[in-house]
């Protein structure tokens, strides 16, 4: 578990991203920040990273997307949010 207790593998994650995915047909990806809270850079990075990710080795790569977070990750999909508007079709943040 990572320092504000949730994780990839937190079952509150995997519930929502079977649910996307399996019922939903959407591509999901999970992940952890690279390092928490005030370690040099911005959990937002990560995001935009995973965006990035996905849009690179998907064929066809996605053009829309749903950001969803739990918990942190629900600040830090807030914070990524403006600068991926262009593509975001809807915001999931789980408290």
């Amino acid at each position: 578990w990572g320092p504000m207790g949730g994780s990839m593998h937190d079952p509150n994650v995997l519930a929502l991203a079977d649910t996307l995915g399996e019922s939903g047909g959407v591509t999901t990806l999970r992940f952890n920040f690279r390092c928490g809270i005030g370690r040099g850079h911005s959990s937002a990075d990560d995001i935009r990273a995973a965006w990035a990710f996905l849009r690179s080795c998907c064929d066809p790569p996605p053009s829309r997307l749903i950001l969803a977070g739990y918990s942190y990750g629900s600040l830090c999909v807030a914070d990524a949010a403006p600068s991926l508007r262009e593509h975001l079709s809807a915001l999931i943040l789980l408290a």
